[in-house]
């Protein structure tokens, strides 16, 4: 089985990202997927759907939602996504998040003045 997520993405704290992983069987035969995550106590994590069935040369994209704990300074932390095969195999793909003081904001300079 392989996955394709992003390599990072940026969040600040106490907000929420929804990212995709697509889950591919490169294998010969088709495989029961039950997925888990692994995260820092004050954050949240939710893979959605959480189980598939992954066809032989199938593919199942996951949506995964992050919520960055309140007090999280700003650094580089990876969080996993864990799988596990009906066939026995397990493994997990990183998913590294960069916690940032604030989110970008684009201010338009011709825009309304107080």
């Amino acid at each position: 089985m392989g996955a394709d997520a992003p390599e990072s993405f940026l969040v600040p704290p106490r907000v929420a990202r929804d990212l995709e992983v697509t889950y591919r069987n490169l294998g010969n035969r088709p495989e029961s997927v039950q997925l888990g995550a692994s995260f820092p106590a004050n954050w949240f994590m939710t893979a959605t759907p959480s189980s598939f069935e992954l066809p032989v040369d199938g593919m199942v994209t996951v949506t995964v939602h992050v919520v960055i704990g309140a007090n999280e300074p700003p650094g580089v932390t990876e969080l996993r996504l864990d799988h596990a095969l009906a066939s026995g195999i397990t493994g997990s793909t990183p998913l590294t998040v960069e916690v940032v003081a604030k989110d970008a904001v684009a201010l338009d300079a011709d825009g309304a003045a107080s």
